[in-house]
C-alpha cells in the first residue's frame, strides 16, 4: 500500500481520507494540495491548482506541526512556480479557460519584448518578497522586527545600487531595461530565501 504514495494519482484516495479525518491539520492539508498539484502538473494544469497551497500556507485556521525550515522550503517552491504562472518566462501557460497557450517570453527576440518579459519576471519577485517579508515579519519578536526592517532597508538601497552598477555598460542602450530588471529579479529572489531562513531552528 505505501508504494502508492510514490503515485500522486494513487495516493489522492489516501489523503482525501486523511485530510476528511483531520481537518485542521497543516501537515496534512499542505500535503494533500501539493499532491492535487502534483497530479495536475501531469496534465499541464499546475497554473490552475498551485493556488491550492498558496492557501494552506496562508490558512491561520490550520494547526502547524510542521518544522519552519519544511514550511519554507515548501515556500521557496511555490513562489518558484508562481513566478512562472503568473509571468512565464519559459514555459507555456494557460488561458482564463485553463487551455495551454504558447508563452510569449519563450521566444521573446526584440528589445521591447525582451524588456517587457523582464519586468514582468522582476514585478513576480518582488511580489512574493513583498509577501514573504511580511509573513516573515509578523513570527518575529519585536526587536527582530526592527532590525529586520533596518536591514530591509539597507538592503533595497545596495541591490538597486548594485543593479545599476551592474546595467551601467549597456546604460542608454535598447538592452538596458532588461538587464537591469534580471538583475533586480535575481537579487530579489535570493533575498526571498535569505529571510525565510530567518525562520529556521
Amino acid at each position: 500500500v505505501m508504494e502508492d504514495y510514490f503515485t500522486p494519482q494513487r495516493a489522492l484516495p489516501y489523503l482525501e481520507k486523511a485530510h476528511a479525518a483531520r481537518p485542521q491539520s497543516f501537515t496534512i492539508a499542505m500535503i494533500y494540495a501539493l499532491v492535487r498539484s502534483q497530479v495536475a502538473m501531469l496534465s499541464n494544469q499546475w497554473c490552475r491548482t498551485w493556488q491550492e497551497c498558496e492557501s494552506v500556507l496562508k490558512d491561520p485556521t490550520l494547526t502547524v506541526e510542521m518544522r519552519q525550515d519544511g514550511i519554507a522550503m515548501i515556500r521557496e517552491y511555490m513562489v518558484l512556480y508562481q513566478s512562472d504562472c503568473e509571468n512565464p518566462s519559459g514555459s507555456d501557460s494557460l488561458d482564463a479557460s485553463g487551455v495551454e497557450t504558447e508563452n510569449p517570453c519563450a521566444t521573446a527576440k526584440t528589445p521591447e519584448e525582451l524588456n517587457r518579459c523582464a519586468q514582468a519576471d522582476y514585478d513576480a519577485a518582488d511580489a512574493a518578497l513583498n509577501d514573504i517579508y511580511q509573513e516573515v515579519l509578523e513570527q518575529l519578536s519585536p526587536a527582530m522586527q526592527e532590525k529586520l526592517k533596518i536591514a530591509q532597508r539597507a538592503w533595497l538601497a545596495f541591490r538597486d545600487a548594485n543593479c545599476a552598477c551592474q546595467a551601467f555598460e549597456v546604460q542608454g542602450e535598447d538592452i538596458y531595461p532588461a538587464v537591469s530588471y534580471g538583475c533586480l529579479a535575481q537579487m530579489t529572489r535570493q533575498r526571498s530565501q535569505e529571510i525565510w531562513e530567518l525562520l529556521a531552528p
